[in-house]
């Protein structure tokens, strides 16, 4: 029932989701080793509650030997501090314009294909947009996308090692590539942004000295690489949902509240797809279901913001919905840290560029990543009419 790096399933998730929730809401995957939750007040729990679910191994296996990666990989307290100061910086950052800068050089992108016979959206305006969004917020000069595109996509392709093991080695060399160019750019004193901020603060030199720098790194290099990737993975969707399905891109434009209307795409197109708990004891839930301790859950929060007992006609984008408590980046002690950045970024794409989408058409089949865990397209061939849109 659940293929998640099949072809079909890729294309569109959704009704597999819809499948799960009805006929098989904790589902024993063999090759996973673990139960998969598609319903929403079970992924909620999940997330939020981590005096039942337990994102730090080391509470399952009990070796303390092990050395936590990054702030993601520990669970409250002891990622508590390190993630209270970069909440804080983040704070600190002009979200709003390094937002409206963005999106005005991605509107630039998309004219300066106005005359091209066609073009590969993810490739020459999703990419270049996500890396400068990125390398404003954090502070650093942009890299070389044909440098950094391939680093992307093997980390992403590393999250979903547990389905194809043949990806750890890629994706493993490539997050030390990655944290070869976080090395230095933490060595930079001039450097601005969430980087520089952050490596000025007074409490970091006891976080390196008590977690060690390889930590502090991890953590600044999976807040980047989650950054762009993010950025990338909504943009490619989002720029699709619009070309195929005109009633939303209808409905987008007249929206009185762009703000409302970005946490309604996000819901709708959730990019991040899924995520990995353990149970710390056995739990059971609604029907009877058993996960026994020390075993891996896997959280389908795509599948929770479709859920129909939370969310009216969830298949469909209504953007003044409201209450809108979607899981589209995270809950909880592992919210998603950038996501005021992502929120405020779309809002801006919302209220600012949703005209020149009309000048877009789709020239050929879209190619849909091999990956689960962040539903991302890899290659969306689009061309654009003569015709300017008015902004």
């Amino acid at each position: 029932m659940f293929e998640p790096l099949s072809t079909e399933f890729r294309k569109d998730p959704y009704p597999i989701f819809e499948r799960l929730r009805n006929e098989a809401p904790v589902y024993w995957h063999g090759q996973l080793k673990g139960f998969i939750l598609s319903r929403y007040d079970d992924c909620l729990s999940a997330l939020r509650d981590n005096e039942i679910y337990a994102r730090d191994f080391r509470r399952i296996s009990g070796d303390q030997s092990i050395k936590s990666v990054n702030i993601q990989s520990e669970d409250p307290p002891e990622n508590s501090t390190f993630r209270k100061i970069i909440v804080s910086q983040l704070h600190k950052q002009d979200l709003d314009l390094i937002s409206s800068e963005a999106v005005q050089y991605m509107c630039s992108l998309i004219e300066q294909n106005r005359q091209k016979p066609g073009f590969d959206y993810m490739y020459e305006i999703a990419a270049p947009v996500a890396m400068r969004l990125t390398c404003r917020f954090m502070g650093v000069d942009e890299i070389e996308l044909n440098e950094y595109m391939p680093i992307s996509r093997a980390i992403t392709r590393l999250m979903d090692s547990g389905l194809d093991p043949t990806r750890i080695e890629a994706g493993r060399e490539a997050g030390a590539n990655l944290n070869k160019r976080m090395t230095e750019w933490m060595r930079s004193e001039t450097s601005t942004g969430m980087i520089g901020t952050i490596m000025r603060h007074k409490v970091v030199p006891m976080q390196v000295k008590t977690k060690g720098v390889e930590y502090v790194k991890s953590t600044l290099s999976a807040i980047f690489n989650a950054s762009y990737g993010a950025t990338h993975a909504l943009l490619g969707s989002f720029t699709q949902l619009l070309i195929t399905k005109k009633e939303i891109h209808e409905s987008l434009l007249a929206c009185t509240n762009p703000s409302i209307a970005a946490q309604e795409v996000l819901r709708y197109l959730s990019p991040a797809q899924a995520t990995t708990r353990w149970a710390l004891n056995d739990v059971v839930l609604e029907g009877d279901h058993v996960i026994p301790a020390k075993t891996p859950v896997i959280i389908l929060m795509a599948s929770a913001n479709r859920d129909e007992t939370q969310f009216s006609n969830p298949n469909d984008v209504n953007p003044a919905r409201t209450p809108n408590r979607h899981l589209a980046l995270a809950w909880g002690p592992h919210a998603c840290i950038g996501n005021r950045l992502i929120s405020t970024f779309l809002t801006c794409v919302v209220q600012n560029a949703l005209p020149i989408y009309k000048s877009l058409k789709l020239k050929g089949e879209p190619l849909y990543l091999d990956s689960a865990t962040l539903r991302t397209l890899e290659y969306l061939p689009l061309t654009l009419s003569q015709n300017k849109a008015s902004l």
